[in-house]
């Protein structure tokens, strides 16, 4: 299972993966840098934050850095899924944008604030969108390695411009308009979870809390997220551990506590498998 996926975005700062067809077939995970996701085809379920939001065709989906989210699809669907990934730093892209205030801004809201949703449906101009992308892949194609950034900093420039209306359109209705959500059973183990993800962990208090039992907690989480409820927990932990390896120096033994687990040797087990490194070898990575 991938905890977080290292894309060397200090190397490179824009990846761009364009039509991508193959099945996905993952667990949570999150990575360094902004991810905005355009769904060609499939309809599916993305987990983020604790909670579940239908995906389709012409959905936008933005993950912000670090952030532990799943997309999954039910087998059927899953050969259908066609997407485009667009991943950058987004302090690199910042700067870029220093000139146009407006664009800045809407970067900042999507980069660094509490989001109210994940996804911007982009239904009505899909088919511009697709365009957009194509051409951004020929353009690519012909292009040198060394004018790429730049070329990349231009493209989503005019991508942002696109999608900004869209988005804004979608979260500035008056807040007192909204009809309450009622989250589904797995969002409240997830948000449980991350209450209580730094303490030793125990089904029947979990299942006590939730008002389920055990056994029943257990299937509908699986179902929900296509995970074990260990493995999001496992997630959760060791996400919390990179954010304390990059920004503290505390002792491994402290940062195990921290994040619940009694055993540092269990935490560098479960680290250097799901990481490919040791979590001192993580830390002197980021130590910049």
């Amino acid at each position: 299972m991938r905890i977080n996926r290292e894309l060397n975005l200090k190397a490179n700062p824009f990846q761009f993966d364009y039509l991508k067809t193959e099945p996905k077939v993952d667990t949570f995970h999150s990575h360094e840098g902004m991810e905005f996701l355009f769904v060609y085809d499939g309809y599916g379920t993305a987990i983020v934050n604790g909670h579940l939001y239908d995906i389709k065709p012409g959905i936008l989906l933005y993950f912000q850095p670090f952030q532990l989210h799943r997309i999954q699809f039910a087998k059927e669907e899953a050969p259908r899924y066609r997407r485009s990934v667009l991943t950058f730093e987004p302090a690199v892209m910042d700067t870029y944008l220093k000139s146009l205030p407006s664009l800045r801004s809407f970067l900042h809201s999507v980069w660094k604030e509490q989001l109210e949703a994940p996804y911007i449906d982009l239904t009505p101009i899909a088919d511009h969108i697709s365009g957009m992308l194509a051409l951004f892949h020929q353009r690519l194609a012909s292009l040198p390695s060394e004018h790429r950034v730049e070329e990349y900093a231009g493209f989503m420039i005019g991508f942002i411009q696109c999608i900004r209306p869209y988005w804004l359109k979608a979260y500035t209705v008056d807040l007192g308009t909204r009809q309450p959500r009622i989250p589904h059973h797995a969002e409240l183990i997830m948000q449980w979870i991350e209450e209580h993800f730094q303490e030793e962990f125990r089904l029947e208090k979990l299942a006590s809390d939730i008002h389920l039992s055990e056994n029943h907690i257990s299937s509908l989480f699986r179902r929900a997220t296509g995970s074990t409820i260990s493995q999001y927990l496992t997630a959760r932990r060791i996400k919390e551990a990179c954010h304390l390896l990059r920004s503290t120096d505390l002792p491994l033994q402290e940062i195990s506590l921290r994040i619940g687990f009694s055993s540092t040797s269990y935490l560098c087990q479960l680290f250097k498998k799901q990481k490919q490194l040791s979590p001192f070898k993580f830390r002197e990575l980021h130590a910049n």
